[in-house]
């Protein structure tokens, strides 16, 4: 009686679980910004509602159509807020509201952030459900149900629905595409679902670029059933629906075209060194491999029965397990093969179909030697005993993170340093990710601010004669330096001059907590 009413409501557990895992560490950084990406996301959503203007400016992901939720979102909770202290007597209209939201930092950093947060790691929970949809559809019950709880604590899963970026939302609503697409193939062809299913794509694509790719197995369904049948109908009508989906989140991509065009060039071209460039050859497959698909899924034991899955699917060679791989296997090539830079989030997409995989190999191992001899079973006991160890490492990595997350950044903590020990008046350079200097009453530091530049772009000279009095570095900039010296000679020989000529009065490194090491000198 119990074990039947956990397995129907296995589901609904690891729901709950999987978002209590998230819960911890949405207030990472707070009320400092420290989340790589989500300044690209909200301020042009701050933009948009301080003046109005809701074309945001911004299309190299594009992000649109999160920009465009939050954009709800935010306005939703400022009126819920202002209802609050209108009726409690602390504003009287709407210029005092407003006034009270630019000073007070909860309202203007900690509640737009966190709520966004929040709503990525519920968008991950659906994820999580879809999963177990499509397992369930494809497979069965029990697959679903692994591939779920797989997903529910892949690392790179949980920590990217962490912080406000496309990567949860852009693979939300491809599963929220394939799952519909899935359905159109059998509910006996019905159009609401091929419409269902290409508004999500745009809606993805209108996330983020690379999600095209589930354009391509719907269109190929489409024009292969309108060829059957001798009549274009599906095919433009899956087009025209994938169209609209983009174009309802991303409007200005073409009112605003010349800004598009020229923001694309600049994400196809770039060549930032700020950025991770991809590896020769097969060497970057071996490192996504790696950081992506083994560490962003938990363990090799994941991988090793999502691998096995793939290879029971090549196999079979069904319509739907032919369907299945389609995406995930183009979107690496895409994203791997193609990409000229190197993120372990760029396969965050993929893990959901590498988690469903998982559940497959597992299960179809699990289920054929369990009905073999006394011998094999013990091996299925033993291999019960390695998923539970499995599973209970990668939870302890994802609450240790969790945890960490939840602590004061070095960066907030070099800040508070710096405040409480520069003497008022200094003129300070720091460089990217160091701590958040402001200019206040309190302290009137001059501030140079080298943006995405480095301390070491220029000599020790040059920070004399502009009379900087102390300089701040990022110390996993100098670690990235000194591990790749080729072409980087100029640059070590400042840090080793600024070693020598300058004197370290702080280092700010802790392994408990995150952020950078950051390193304080004061000039002699």
């Amino acid at each position: 009686m119990v074990s039947s009413l956990l397995e129907k409501n296995a589901i609904y557990i690891i729901l709950v679980f999987a978002f209590i895992l998230r819960f911890t560490g949405l207030n990472f950084g707070l009320p400092d910004l420290y989340g790589a990406d989500e300044n690209f996301i909200m301020d042009p959503v701050k933009q948009m509602l301080t003046t109005g203007d809701m074309n945001p400016h911004w299309f190299v992901f594009p992000g649109s159509f999160l920009m465009y939720l939050l954009a709800v979102l935010f306005s939703v909770l400022s009126g819920i807020c202002f209802v609050y202290y209108f009726l409690t007597g602390k504003v009287h209209n709407l210029s005092e509201f407003n006034h009270l939201v630019e000073s007070h930092v909860a309202l203007n950093t900690v509640l737009p952030y966190y709520s966004g947060r929040l709503m990525m790691a519920l968008f991950a929970v659906i994820s999580v459900f879809l999963v177990y949809l499509i397992g369930r559809k494809i497979f069965n019950h029990t697959v679903g149900i692994l591939a779920a709880f797989c997903l529910s604590i892949a690392p790179l899963y949980v920590n990217a629905s962490r912080l406000i970026r496309p990567d949860i939302t852009e693979s939300m609503l491809i599963l929220f595409s394939f799952y519909f697409l899935l359905l159109f193939f059998e509910e006996n062809k019905k159009i609401k679902y091929l419409i269902a299913s290409s508004l999500s794509a745009g809606f993805a694509i209108a996330t983020k670029y690379p999600a095209g790719v589930i354009v391509f197995p719907i269109l190929f369904y489409c024009f292969m059933k309108d060829f059957s049948a001798s009549r274009p109908s599906t095919f433009f009508k899956a087009l025209l629906c994938i169209a609209a989906g983009f174009l309802v989140f991303a409007p200005f991509f073409l009112l605003d075209y010349r800004a598009a065009v020229k923001d694309i060039l600049w994400e196809a071209t770039r060549n930032d060194r700020n950025w991770p460039e991809r590896f020769p050859g097969i060497l970057n497959d071996i490192w996504y491999f790696k950081a992506s698909l083994i560490n962003g899924i938990g363990t090799r034991f994941f991988t090793i029965f999502a691998a096995l899955g793939l290879l029971i699917l090549l196999i079979k060679r069904t319509f739907q397990g032919t369907y299945f791989l389609f995406f995930p296997l183009v979107y690496y090539i895409v994203m791997v093969d193609l990409g000229r830079l190197r993120f372990d989030r760029w396969l965050i997409p993929v893990l959901p179909f590498e988690a469903i995989l998982f559940g497959l190999g597992f299960f179809t191992f699990y289920k054929y030697f369990w009905q073999k001899g006394f011998i094999l079973k013990n091996v299925v006991r033993l291999l019960l005993i390695l998923f539970v160890c499995a599973s209970v490492l990668v939870l302890k990595k994802d609450i240790n993170e969790g945890i960490k997350l939840s602590r004061p950044d070095s960066r907030t903590i070099a800040k508070d340093w710096v405040e409480q020990n520069i003497p008022s008046g200094s003129k300070i350079a720091f460089e990217l990710k160091t701590p958040p200097l402001r200019q206040d009453h309190k302290n009137n530091f001059v501030l140079m601010d080298l943006g995405w530049g480095w301390i070491v772009d220029k000599p020790l000279s040059y920070y004399e004669s502009q009379g900087v009095r102390y300089i701040i570095i990022n110390g996993d900039i100098k670690y990235m330096i000194y591990n790749n010296p080729h072409g980087n000679n100029l640059k070590i020989n400042r840090y080793k001059e600024l070693k020598k000529k300058a004197q370290l009065m702080k280092t700010f490194k802790y392994e408990a907590n995150p952020g950078p090491v950051i390193e304080v000198y004061r000039l002699k």
